[in-house]
């Protein structure tokens, strides 16, 4: 019998429409945010085989950046190909086991996202509040771990939905003390505020490659300290419940010759994607990490003393508290977010973000990270932003006030 090859479905494609052209924009969100040319040519290369040498070279030099970058020499130390979200999955279900006891410390939409997970593993997860602008102290965390006796603390260091710094040095201490691993969602963080893994003892600490990093999304950037590699190793030595194959870390340590050993096939990673997070990183360390921490600092502070001439205010108070790179601004009174933003695209080709968790419908989300950490760039947008809040003004005392809701159900 001949197998018809009459197709079942029609094929939507019109002649001429081969390439799909996406706006060329100035992302001035939370992340993603722009990559540098340089970053962008990295990605042009055809992709590599997991056989090839050049592939193992190029996982060799991303390792030694990254700890350089995350401040650590821990030998497990490796990418995955996943988005941040699946960076603190990995980190979770390697850590722990159903049944067993975690806390999350949640300041905002990410760490919801990690006690979901937790509670999706069938984990016992102690989920913990903090005021919207507010961290959390020391002292309360010690009462929680003292309190429910967890295997591991998760915590944000930046959080990106209610823009706060949550402090960690000394944390890795408390958590020590009481037999508890100190995990950290970095996503936002890595290469854009002071993070010095060894240094403050993090056991589990996931970046992501979009953000502070400068790379497109798409890569989690993992790494353990030799407490946490002996916890997995313990958990794989008594046969308990493994973690999901595409976040075993053990697995992926093998492909990363994190141990030594020879170099094995998890899964077929894409190499451009490997070879831009490189290249960011390579950046990052040609500038000097600490540099680029300074440079996000002055950025980010610069539009803050902007705030008040547009008639504005950061949303978290406490200076102190206020996340580096990311600004969560409250707009003025009657001024809609949504025309604000509309106006930003369509007249000055820049893109930021609407507020969710703790301050949807009540805050905006600027970011200066990587590329746009610089004063040009504030210089430019706040421009813009006066240009848009006026025009919106204008539009409301015409058309009226548009009620405004959020995007995204998050």
């Amino acid at each position: 019998m001949v197998m018809s090859l009459e197709l079942d479905y029609p094929n939507p494609h019109k002649k001429g429409e081969i390439f799909f052209k996406l706006p060329v924009l100035r992302i001035l969100g939370p992340g993603p945010c722009n990559a540098s040319m340089s970053v962008l040519s990295a990605m042009l290369y055809q992709p590599l085989a997991p056989s090839n040498k050049d592939y193992w070279k190029m996982n060799e030099d991303i390792q030694k950046m990254l700890r350089y970058v995350y401040q650590t020499e821990n030998p497990l130390t490796l990418v995955t190909q996943t988005s941040g979200n699946g960076g603190n999955e990995a980190m979770v279900t390697n850590l722990a086991d159903p049944g067993e006891t975690i806390v999350v410390a949640v300041a905002g939409v990410w760490g919801a996202k990690v006690a979901d997970m937790g509670r999706r593993y069938n984990l016992k997860v102690i989920e913990l509040r903090v005021e919207d602008g507010e961290v959390y102290t020391f002292k309360e965390l010690e009462e929680q771990i003292i309190k429910h006796k967890p295997v591991a603390l998760f915590i944000t260091q930046g959080d990106t939905s209610g823009g706060t710094l949550q402090p960690l040095e000394g944390l890795g201490d408390i958590c020590h003390k009481h037999n508890c691993l100190l995990a950290v969602d970095a996503v936002v963080t890595i290469g854009a505020v002071p993070l010095f893994v060894d240094r403050w003892k993090i056991d589990a600490v996931c970046g992501g490659s979009q953000k502070g990093l400068g790379a497109p999304a798409g890569m989690s950037l993992l790494s353990f300290s030799p407490l946490a590699q002996f916890f997995i190793l313990k958990k794989m030595l008594e046969k308990k419940h493994p973690p999901p194959y595409i976040f075993d870390i053990l697995s992926l340590a093998d492909v990363w010759n994190c141990f030594g050993k020879p170099i094995k096939y998890h899964y077929t990673y894409g190499t451009p994607m490997l070879a831009a997070v490189r290249q960011a990183l390579e950046e990052i360390c040609e500038e000097g990490v600490e540099n680029v921490w300074e440079r996000t600092r002055l950025a980010t502070d610069l539009f803050i003393s902007k705030l008040d001439k547009l008639g504005m205010k950061h949303f978290v108070e406490k200076p102190e508290n206020r996340l580096p790179g990311v600004v969560c601004a409250v707009l003025p009174e009657g001024v809609s977010w949504r025309i604000v933003l509309e106006r930003l695209i369509e007249q000055h080709s820049i893109d930021i973000s609407f507020g969710i968790g703790p301050t949807a419908n009540k805050a905006v989300r600027i970011g200066f990270l990587a590329q746009n950490a610089k004063s040009t760039v504030v210089e430019f947008f706040a421009e813009a932003l006066e240009e848009a809040i006026n025009y919106c003004r204008e539009y409301c005392r015409v058309n009226g006030v548009p009620d405004d809701e959020s995007l995204l159900a998050l």
